[in-house]
């Protein structure tokens, strides 16, 4: 098996500046340059984690504005062309086969929103840090709607019938890592009564980074930590 270091996703500097343009074409650019381009030499995350075991049965149903299913690698062409320059193809593969799962939102033919959960310990690039995952513990990361499908309820109800699938398939708690300027994300964090478990401030200068951890975090050392549930 693979070692868990593997990146989450391409670091070229094509995947970052249009990150960065996505960001700001979204959240506005006084917003971008006023609170994330500081954000980004005095990083703050917040960790929050949520307990599948007190959530209601299906009745009624969550309703879904998009038709979700789980990936397979013949989704992969669709994955890299809603998000081009962002992903390797391979490593996607590698995802998929050592068990990582992937839901997508399909309007039609047409994919619209992706969301993935990993399952399995795995290096985490901003963290800096490998994130040991314990058996029923899931990570949600890399959520993404395409722009003109955003603000319609997609996010949030995708989240809610997700989580169901994930207690049906053993998983007994989720994770999630939150920058601080991510208030969306942070009002459903409340909202669905996630609790926060963790901050991590990272001081990223140039020639010099400093971690700061708080909270129900583990130093295993070698880089490796793991996060207290609820």
């Amino acid at each position: 098996m693979k070692p868990p270091e593997r990146r989450l996703h391409s670091s070229n500097l094509r995947s970052k500046f249009l990150t960065a343009l996505d960001l700001a074409r979204n959240l506005g650019w006084p917003m971008f340059l006023a609170k994330i381009v500081p954000w980004l030499f005095v990083r703050r995350y917040y960790i929050c984690s949520k307990s599948f075991q007190d959530l209601q049965p299906e009745s009624p149903p969550v309703e879904v504005p998009v038709r979700l299913a789980l990936a397979t690698e013949k989704d992969l062409p669709a994955i890299m062309g809603l998000r081009p320059y962002y992903y390797e193809l391979q490593a996607l593969r590698d995802r998929l086969r050592e068990g990582h799962l992937c839901f997508l939102g399909w309007m039609g033919d047409r994919l619209v929103h992706i969301r993935w959960i990993f399952v399995k310990s795995l290096h985490l690039p901003y963290l800096h840090r490998i994130l040991l995952l314990s058996p029923g513990q899931v990570l949600f990361d890399e959520a993404y709607t395409s722009p003109e499908f955003r603000a319609r309820g997609i996010f949030g109800a995708a989240g809610d019938f997700i989580r169901l699938k994930l207690r049906e398939l053993g998983y007994t708690t989720g994770l999630s890592a939150l920058a601080s300027w991510q208030v969306y994300s942070q009002t459903l964090a409340r909202r669905i009564e996630r609790e926060k478990v963790a901050e991590v401030k990272i001081v990223n200068w140039p020639g010099f980074r400093k971690i700061y951890w708080k909270g129900a975090v583990q130093d295993h050392g070698h880089r490796k930590i793991s996060i207290a549930g609820p």
